[in-house]
């Protein structure tokens, strides 16, 4: 049996022993534990401390190098560590998402991301149309390209310099440590981004300068799964 199997049969244990309303059962779970625990060299701090999983999140052809950055920095704020993993395995080069953090900073950034991504692709379509609409009125033909990477880009940028300012207001997760310990055991690649500059980039700083990072809840502003502390 390996170790992660004896930790789990011993947190098992543990609630059976919390759970129990038979001092018998309780007191035979307590034994158990104490004996796995002798005989394989873990103790109950290996059982109950949150483990720190890698998870992928998203596989996909071509990079979004706005949405790896924001994914990134969502990431960070909760003190998990997200990174690409690109592989040509299959014939073709795909790249995934990866997450390392506890089951609750994995939920976190993934939950969070998401609400992020639509709200940077709600103000992207919002900003193109507007440009288009301007453009018109005033009897100019609109150029499209590079708008949307651009004011993508810049929006990331922005929002993860306020997502940076807030962690600095709310402190660290209450899982960095462990999680950081992992993290340390591994090699990352380096990614190069290209530049947030050109048509739509300045639009795209603003808007993400203005959006909002919070999410509604009964009519007042409540900041988006930052719990965990």
């Amino acid at each position: 049996m390996d170790r992660q199997a004896i930790i789990d049969k011993i947190a098992a244990m543990l609630r059976l022993q919390e759970s129990s309303t038979f001092e018998g059962e309780s007191s035979a779970a307590a034994a158990m534990i104490d004996k796995l625990c002798k005989q394989y060299g873990v103790t109950v701090d290996d059982a109950t401390m949150p483990q720190v999983l890698e998870e992928d999140y998203l596989t996909t052809g071509r990079m979004n190098e706005a949405e790896f950055m924001l994914f990134c920095a969502v990431a960070r704020f909760y003190d998990a560590k997200g990174y690409v993993y690109t592989s040509k395995s299959t014939g073709r080069k795909t790249s995934t998402f990866k997450c390392i953090g506890t089951e609750a900073q994995q939920i976190q950034t993934f939950l969070y991301y998401e609400f992020l991504l639509e709200t940077m692709q709600k103000e992207c379509n919002a900003a193109l149309q507007g440009e288009k609409v301007l453009a018109e009125l005033q009897g100019e033909e609109f150029n499209k390209a590079g708008f949307k990477p651009n004011f993508n880009k810049a929006f990331v940028l922005k929002v993860r310099e306020r997502l940076e300012e807030m962690k600095e207001e709310r402190g660290d997760h209450e899982h960095k440590e462990i999680t950081a310990i992992e993290v340390a055991k591994k090699r990352f690649s380096s990614v190069k981004i290209g530049s947030a500059t050109g048509n739509g980039a300045a639009i795209g700083s603003n808007a993400g300068a203005n959006a909002s990072l919070y999410r509604q809840a009964s009519g007042s502003k409540t900041p988006a799964l930052c719990g965990g502390h």
